[in-house]
């Protein structure tokens, strides 16, 4: 089996939530085992690593290693549960922990960056014809100690297993696609065929849920297509790759806000300024609630990015000209353009923005 076609099959935490959504995952296993032989990489089930990040915060603990150790459970629970569900119908799986592969890391708790793999664990299983099952989202370092990679990186587990097998990755989730913007929120939504690496990036960077941007980052690095999707219908999905695309795409995130002092900087990835560097907003939660604490900075909520993506630059004036009325807080770039205003109008903004530029 060592020379087996392998095919990496990751699945989310929504495909994962409750026997009936994994037997769905089950089938596409089936379907996979046709012409090729799965790695199977997963998320925790439903919202259990949110369940329980929340637990580590109100114990007042943040990107620690035993924050890392809980976080890790999630997976661990999901691995057991879907293997066991494969033996049970028939096909033979054993789960397999990053630390049993094992998934190598640096020690940064958190935000761990993947420094190799090794391959003989799942090739033995391979040889044997048992499918592994193995936790995302996580790692282990040199000196024996877990470690998390970044909310959502079970995509990036899934991505680098690609690479190292040179094979095909699929990421089935509760969508069937990429769409330019969110089905959930936006009625007239359109999936699209096939999206470059550049513009998903971007798209994930501010705000796009459906994968997270170290896997895009890595697959374009390492030229590794991704197909995208659902675990519960027979649709085409998405495929991101090299190759270019001149979609537009509408993202939006909740935003947190701080008025900046002349030449204050902030360094922070997800960390945006405004055009006339007054404003600075954070997408992530946990990085804006450092910053005010240690520079003894107000609190300023109840905010909404909402982010255009677009493969040509649009007319700045024009865009400045609609969302004007309703915010001064903004920026316009090359590739991307966002506004960030008062939850009460983003949805009056977000349509305003789609009839305009999309």
């Amino acid at each position: 089996m060592s020379q087996a076609k392998f095919v990496v099959l990751k699945f989310g935490g929504a495909a994962l939530q409750n026997s009936e959504t994994m037997k769905e995952c089950l089938k596409k296993v089936k379907l996979h085992l046709r012409d090729s032989f799965p790695i199977i990489v997963v998320s925790a089930m439903g919202d259990n690593t949110s369940s329980l990040r929340k637990l580590c915060m109100n114990m007042g603990q943040a990107n620690s290693r035993e924050t890392d150790l809980i976080l890790s459970t999630g997976e661990m629970i999901s691995a057991a549960i879907f293997a066991d569900l494969l033996n049970v119908n028939g096909l033979s799986a054993q789960s397999l922990c990053s630390w049993q592969i094992p998934i190598i890391t640096d020690s940064n708790h958190g935000q761990a960056s993947i420094k190799s793999i090794h391959k003989e664990a799942i090739l033995k299983l391979a040889d044997n014809k048992i499918i592994p099952v193995i936790t995302g989202f996580q790692g282990i370092t040199e000196d024996y100690t877990i470690t998390t990679l970044g909310k959502g990186t079970s995509d990036l587990t899934a991505v680098v297993l690609a690479h190292l097998f040179d094979c095909q990755c699929y990421l089935y989730k509760e969508v069937s696609g990429i769409f330019n913007s969110d089905p959930k929120t936006a009625s007239k939504s359109t999936q699209l065929n096939q999206i470059s690496y550049d513009n998903m990036n971007l798209a994930s960077l501010h705000g796009a849920k459906v994968i997270c941007h170290q896997a895009i980052q890595y697959a374009k690095d390492h030229n590794v297509v991704i197909n995208v999707k659902s675990a519960f219908d027979e649709n085409d999905g998405t495929i991101v790759s090299s190759l270019r695309s001149t979609h537009i795409l509408l993202t939006k995130q909740r935003a947190f806000l701080i008025t900046l002092e002349p030449n204050e900087s902030v360094n922070y990835e997800n960390a945006f300024l405004s055009y006339d560097k007054a404003w600075c907003l954070f997408t992530d939660e946990s990085d804006y609630h450092k910053y005010i604490k240690k520079y003894n900075k107000n609190l300023v909520d109840d905010y909404i990015k909402i982010t255009i993506v677009h493969t040509v630059p649009i007319a700045k004036n024009e865009f400045v000209d609609l969302i004007s009325p309703y915010s001064n807080i903004f920026s316009c770039k090359q590739y991307y353009s966002w506004v960030c205003v008062k939850e009460s109008c983003s949805e009056i903004v977000e349509q305003k923005l789609r009839e305009k530029f999309m």
